[in-house]
């Protein structure tokens, strides 16, 4: 069996944005994950994966070297883990390389509310998952609302996978109108009247 792997993130009040970026991590990776939370980066064990904490790669928190939208919203913890994990769990699932960067794609532009929130505030950008989540607190441990949160991240992958993979089979990206993926997972062509 694999070792352990730790995760480490911050002490305190959860956010969206770690819980959806841990629970990422493990269908993503199949690994086996011990979360721990710290209040002081300096705590953080030298093997342990970092998320939402620490300045690291998977930290969304520093002034710099943040990956972000074409727009320049920063990303979240959730989608620096998309980011670096994201794609190849999509090629090992059967989409290719040029479906797989779309699906990942459409999961970033998912995501982006959340980043909204969790960078700016819900004042300015309130969003349902993230006022939803902050309610949890007080009432869930973290590892009470890891699992919670575990179901949305699981259908997302799913309803992503299959939506591709159907685009795929029928070589829908060669159409010239654009492609919207409706909530029952079938793609539909919008039809242009001009």
């Amino acid at each position: 069996m694999e070792k352990v792997r730790i995760v480490a993130t911050h002490a305190g009040q959860y956010h969206i944005d770690e819980l959806l970026a841990i629970n990422f991590l493990k269908e993503f990776t199949n690994w086996d994950v011990e979360v721990i939370r710290l209040s002081d980066p300096e705590q953080i064990p030298s093997d342990a994966i970092a998320i939402d904490f620490g300045f690291g790669e998977l930290d969304h928190h520093q002034e710099e070297n943040v990956a972000c939208y074409i727009d320049g919203t920063k990303y979240c913890a959730a989608n620096l883990v998309v980011a670096k994990y994201g794609l190849n769990y999509m090629i090992e699932n059967g989409l290719s390389k040029e479906y797989a960067d779309l699906a990942i794609n459409q999961l970033q532009d998912d995501l982006k509310p959340i980043a909204l929130t969790d960078n700016y505030g819900s004042v300015k950008y309130a969003n349902t998952l993230s006022s939803w989540v902050a309610c949890l607190n007080g009432i869930y441990n973290f590892n009470e609302a890891l699992t919670i949160i575990q179901p949305f991240v699981i259908s997302k992958l799913i309803k992503i996978k299959e939506s591709f993979g159907v685009i795929a089979k029928n070589n829908l990206l060669a159409l010239r109108d654009p492609i919207v993926i409706t909530d029952d997972k079938i793609p539909m062509q919008y039809y242009n009247k001009e």
